[in-house]
């Protein structure tokens, strides 16, 4: 019997170990309200989260790839996802936010076998005012870029980051505006052909996920329709911020793969 229990503490001990042992993975993904999970069920409206009635549900993208990672037994992931709503990549690319990400990634860099960034700003750059302005792609592709300028910089992380362009989703309400498509199109295909363009390593690989990018996807699937603010469409539902993180997922494993 005390045969038995050594036994049983040592297999023990040895699972802790190798628990402990496993690497760890940093996953880093800064962008704006759908980051901050707002459309989902559980989530603040936006009208609560400026209000200060700043509340997370069950279904956010983050959450939900959370549930997909944490699958894996051979890496311990860390997130680190924080998102802004209503703001762009101007705004990031110049905040107090960006510093500390910076400063975070150049203290604590040194503790993670890989770090997996993503900057994911676009949509309200998207729905500016000024998006029949066909420079205003360039503004976006330079503003990513300069962000991923900032992050690669950082010394004590080198060689362990990959960076993930983010491609932007369709919008189908308040932010549907007519040259929308064409901003969106545009921007998907420079950063698709070629993500040196943004700094990035990968794009995140959209074409299995139509519900959020193809023209032809029925309304109101992955998208909230049922916006407490009147911003229907804007934001994806439950089952938008589940693609998401599949499609984040995805190309996280690839990553790791190699």
């Amino acid at each position: 019997m005390k045969f038995t229990l050594s036994l049983l503490v040592c297999y023990t001990t040895l699972l802790l170990s190798s628990c402990q042992r496993r690497d760890k993975v940093a996953v880093v993904i800064i962008g704006d309200s759908f980051v901050y999970g707002i459309g989902s069920e559980g989530t603040s409206s936006s009208a609560d989260f400026f209000k200060g009635r700043q509340r997370q549900g069950d279904y956010t993208w983050q959450k939900q790839l959370e549930h997909l990672l944490d699958e894996r037994n051979d890496f311990n992931f860390e997130y680190y996802m924080f998102g802004f709503p209503g703001q762009t990549s101007a705004w990031y690319k110049n905040s107090d936010e960006l510093n500390v990400v910076v400063k975070r990634l150049q203290e604590g860099g040194v503790g993670y076998k890989k770090i997996i960034y993503c900057s994911a700003f676009g949509t309200n750059d998207q729905a500016a005012e000024n998006v029949n302005d066909s420079t205003s792609v360039d503004t976006l592709v330079m503003n990513i870029n300069s962000i991923s300028k900032r992050i690669r910089n950082v010394k004590s992380i080198k060689g362990r980051l990959t960076i993930l362009g983010y491609p932007l989703t369709r919008v189908e309400g308040k932010f549907a505006k007519p040259n929308g498509n064409a901003f969106r199109k545009r921007y998907n295909s420079l950063i698709i052909n070629n993500p040196s363009i943004i700094g990035a390593d990968k794009v995140l690989s959209f074409k299995s996920y139509p519900d959020l990018y193809s023209d032809e996807a029925p309304k109101g699937y992955a998208f909230n329709q049922d916006d407490v603010d009147g911003l229907n469409g804007v934001h994806p539902n439950n089952k938008g911020y589940e693609q998401l993180a599949k499609m984040t997922a995805d190309c996280i494993n690839q990553t790791l793969k190699k």
